[in-house]
């Protein structure tokens, strides 16, 4: 059951890229867990790296601050917390035709911007 809903999830968005909004349901380190409730899945969603065009950054785990006591993470001054909205950007990699998969990217808040300086770009290689 578990293969035939990755498959048709697959098949359901290769050869798209969709921006959707998304519900923070976890948070971790160098990561968070979302869900889009319009199409009732989870995913996971890296904040260490991102190669998007125009949105490119890379964050050591130094860099990401986690307070598991408040339950937020701090990223390039941008707070995140359980239950806050954010714009997830979703598409099929299929480098590796006999490993396709689900990538989520988080478009807002645009991490590769600070918070506290948005008309800085911080582009990190």
């Amino acid at each position: 059951a578990r293969a035939s809903v990755k498959l048709m999830t697959l098949l359901f968005f290769k050869g798209k890229t969709i921006t959707k909004e998304a519900f923070i349901i976890l948070l971790k380190k160098t990561s968070i867990s979302v869900i889009i409730p319009e199409y009732g899945m989870e995913g996971i969603v890296s904040m260490t790296n991102c190669d998007e065009p125009g949105r490119k950054f890379k964050f050591s785990e130094d860099e990401i601050e986690y307070d598991k006591e408040k339950c937020e993470v701090r990223v390039n001054d941008h707070v995140l917390r359980v239950f806050d909205k954010v714009k997830i950007r979703i598409h099929v990699d299929s480098s590796n035709i006999q490993n396709q998969k689900i990538v989520m990217t988080m478009m807002e808040p645009d991490l590769s911007v600070s918070a506290l300086a948005p008309e800085r770009k911080r582009v990190k290689n």
